[in-house]
């Protein structure tokens, strides 16, 4: 058994957000960028849209980084808009 944020640190590489085209406007954008930003860690932030055809994989920064903390995870679980989740590759 191990504790949840050393499960976080060794299985979460990436966080990605899927946001679905229809719903994304200014406001959910910066809601996101407030919530991801002035976050120092380890998870490189993956951004996608989803769209009628499919996903659209946007460009990702080395330097957007964050540390997955409970808190992230709960701001993210209050925009309805948002889908999330941690990933290894």
């Amino acid at each position: 058994v191990e504790p949840l944020f050393e499960v976080r640190e060794k299985m979460g590489r990436y966080l990605d957000i899927i946001i679905s085209l229809e719903t994304l406007n200014d406001n959910l954008v910066e809601r996101i960028a407030t919530i991801v930003s002035n976050q120092n860690g380890k998870t490189r932030v993956r951004m996608q849209l989803l769209t009628d055809e499919g996903f659209l994989k946007l460009p990702s920064s080395m330097f957007n980084k964050l540390n997955v903390t409970n808190e992230v995870i709960e701001q993210l679980k209050e925009i309805p808009e948002v889908e999330f989740g941690l990933f290894e590759s």
